[in-house]
This record gives structure tokens, C-alpha cells and sequence, in this order.
């Protein structure tokens, strides 16, 4: 089995296909990790956005993504299937808390492209039951590395950095539990 941390970056807005609220992904991000949780390889994609091109100014803020690279990826199956590819047959999905598998589904659905993937590993859940001693403790993803000390030279709210960072707190999960 090969654990595949991936993290997921979407834009979202009401959509008149969904008659409501719909989280159109327009980048996926991923690692491919050892038990140990060095990194093996990465995949980083972007993805045209289909329904609603416009970019929401937070999430442009924060991403750092413009319009202009948008309109250079490739569609949502046309990414996803390279993913599909990229990721092989054993893979095991793990994403830090439990929001990216629902959006990754619905986009699925939504651009009806099939759907190989179990629910992924939450090593956001993970994390909280073994390192914070409760269940129901939670923490984002870059208070988690500093309270941990985990210090990795790569800029936030990018999907294939994201999921580097959760892979590099895979080791200090494996062992506390």
C-alpha cells in the first residue's frame, strides 16, 4: 500500500447547475510518502475552473493563484484522471481533516468522471486523538508543525505544499500511536 497525502484548493460560488453552493476545485496537490514520511514524488496540477471563473478575492489572497493560471490548466477529469493515473491501484489517501474528500466527490459527480477513492486517512483526526490527548481536539495544519517544531520552507495554501506539510507530520503521528 502507498499512502498518498493530498491536499485540495477550491473556489467557491453559488452555481445555477447545483441550485446552490457549489466548491469547484482548481488545484490538486499530493504526495506520494513512505511509512517514514519522506516524500517519494509529487503531483501538482491546476485546474480550469467550468463554473465560475471569476476568482474570490480570499481565496486569490491567500492562494496566491491568479485567473491568468487558471486559464492555462486543464479540466477537472482531465487532472483527476492523471491523478487517478499518478496515484496507482494501492494507493491510500490521507488529508489533513476531513473537508477535501466531500468536495472531491461532489466535483467528481459534478463533471461525472468516476470516483476510485475510499475516504482518505484524517491525519488531522489522527493528530488530534494521539498528540492534543482527545478526540475532538482539533488544529490547523500550520499550528500543528510549530507545536510540534516541524519547520518546512515552503509557502502555505498551495495544494502539493500542503500535503508536504501533512506528510511531514505523519512521522511524529506514527509514533505517538
Amino acid at each position: 500500500m502507498q499512502f498518498v497525502v493530498m491536499d485540495l484548493e477550491w473556489n467557491g460560488a453559488y452555481c445555477r447547475q447545483t441550485h446552490g453552493y457549489f466548491n469547484e476545485i482548481i488545484e490538486i496537490g499530493a504526495c506520494r510518502v513512505s511509512r517514514e514520511g519522506n516524500v517519494l514524488d509529487r503531483f501538482s496540477r491546476l485546474i480550469r475552473p467550468r463554473v465560475y471563473k471569476r476568482l474570490d478575492k480570499h481565496i486569490k489572497q491567500v492562494t496566491g493563484i491568479t485567473e491568468q493560471e487558471l486559464a492555462q490548466g486543464r479540466s477537472f477529469s482531465d487532472v483527476f484522471g492523471d491523478f487517478i493515473t499518478w496515484c496507482g491501484e494501492d494507493a491510500q489517501l490521507v488529508t489533513w481533516g476531513r473537508d477535501d474528500y466531500p468536495v472531491l466527490k461532489r466535483n467528481a459527480a459534478f463533471f461525472m468522471t468516476p470516483m476510485p477513492f475510499d475516504p482518505p486517512i484524517d491525519a488531522q483526526l489522527v493528530f488530534g486523538f494521539c498528540c492534543l490527548g482527545g478526540e475532538h481536539k482539533q488544529m490547523n495544519l500550520h499550528a500543528a508543525m510549530e507545536l510540534m517544531n516541524v519547520e518546512l520552507d515552503v509557502a502555505a495554501h498551495r495544494a502539493v505544499n500542503d500535503a508536504e506539510c501533512t506528510a511531514a507530520l505523519l512521522p511524529i503521528v506514527d509514533r505517538a500511536v
